[in-house]
């Protein structure tokens, strides 16, 4: 067996990698929040390398990577010729408008956050399935929408767009990335681009994520 030199361990290796898997919440690991809080500098220094920039909202409660984008001002130019760690993808267009809605129910939420005593803003399935037939045109066939749906919420649940609360179905949390991956201020245009060209490519979406 080959051997191989490794270098001191070092404990933020197990933040790195989550960070790698993608979104990192404050409120489902302290222990690594605190690693991720602590190592800062190291972890910055150590995706720099490889062309990532690590975001983090304290304020939100989440960490996460972006690839570096030839706007971003990031001193030496060299960093833009690193290949893309992340393969850039578009949602569907079933979970984007299912991300426009959520947008809205977190922004509603933040609204009226000083009067309420959960800081989770909570959805419930059957209400948001009933405003999400709403934006889905030409689709009268409720079988075939609910599978869609349902494949359009388990692909948000997986990149940890939404997080189910307890244990019973049908309730969701909508997690903050989502404030970081579509602002207010795009979002009424943005709803009326999909609605115009949803006849014409049925999956168009402009909901941008980041997979490695």
């Amino acid at each position: 067996m080959d051997t191989y030199d490794f270098p001191e361990y070092k404990d933020w290796g197990v933040v790195a990698v989550k960070l790698l898997q993608g979104v990192l919440y404050s409120d489902e690991d302290k222990s690594d929040w605190g690693t991720l809080d602590r190592c800062r500098d190291e972890l910055q220094k150590f995706f720099a390398r490889i062309g990532l920039m690590l975001i983090i909202s304290e304020s939100e409660g989440y960490a996460y990577l972006r690839q570096v984008e030839e706007d971003d001002s990031v001193g030496d130019m060299k960093y833009h010729n690193i290949p893309r760690l992340f393969r850039r993808s578009r949602l569907s267009y079933e979970a984007t408008m299912i991300c426009i809605l959520l947008r809205q129910r977190l922004h509603e939420f933040d609204e009226r956050l000083s009067n309420l005593d959960d800081e989770r803003c909570a959805v419930e399935e059957d209400e948001l399935f009933e405003d999400w037939k709403k934006l889905i045109p030409n689709m009268p066939d409720d079988k075939k929408i609910k599978n869609k749906f349902d494949t359009a919420m388990n692909r948000l649940k997986e990149i940890k767009f939404i997080k189910q609360i307890g244990e019973i179905a049908g309730r969701w949390e909508v997690r903050r990335i989502v404030k970081a991956r579509l602002s207010l201020e795009n979002m009424e245009n943005l709803l009326q681009q999909l609605q115009e060209e949803y006849s014409k490519v049925s999956d168009q979406s402009t909901v941008e994520e980041e997979n490695g």
